[in-house]
């Protein structure tokens, strides 16, 4: 909100981003409005660092170890230690932000994400399949018992060949009518 705030009234302020293995800072609120570029993934420590001049400014520096010396660099200066600072926080935030971008795309990491991708996006798509193919023959089969269904009640409904329906007889009675028909 503040960054919005900031570009209404047209402010200068510093900010930063990783990218493909650059990390990338634009001050234009230095007393020279510089952006600057650096390459990190060839750089395994490094910090930055406000520091005050003996000419009383402020100054943004990059330090990198190397052994046991250190290699400082000088960013931007600035009149203000309050716009040094803030400099400072925009570039902890844009390496916060892009803190992953040099291991992602490559490593077994970034292999095994996208295989759980893969294969949690087919288990769903196979389940989504028989599902509808569970639901389809479910349907089809309903038709098909209706139709026994109803074959059966005609079947009740008309009357059998022989007239005595309803007359009891005995088991005996019975088989001999069935031996003369």
């Amino acid at each position: 909100m503040c960054a919005f705030i900031k570009n209404i009234f047209g402010l200068p302020y510093p900010s930063a981003s990783v990218e493909t293995g650059k990390f990338v800072i634009s001050l234009p609120d230095a007393m020279t409005p510089v952006v600057w570029m650096m390459d990190i993934s060839s750089i395994s420590d490094f910090l930055f660092k406000v520091d005050e001049t003996s000419d009383g400014l402020y100054v943004l520096q990059k330090i990198v170890a190397n052994g046991n010396k250190a290699e400082i660099e000088d960013i931007a200066y600035y009149s203000k230690r309050v716009n040094a600072i803030r400099a400072l926080n925009a570039a902890h935030k844009g390496m916060s932000q892009g803190k992953d971008c040099c291991a992602k795309g490559s490593g077994i990491g970034s292999f095994l994400g996208t295989f759980i991708k893969w294969f949690v996006l087919v288990c769903l798509a196979l389940s989504f399949i028989t599902v509808m193919v569970t639901f389809v023959m479910s349907a089809m089969s309903g038709n098909s018992e209706e139709i026994i269904l109803q074959e059966q009640e005609a079947a009740i409904k008309s009357p059998p060949a022989s007239g005595n329906l309803g007359v009891p007889q005995s088991a005996d009675d019975f088989l001999m009518r069935q031996k003369t028909e």
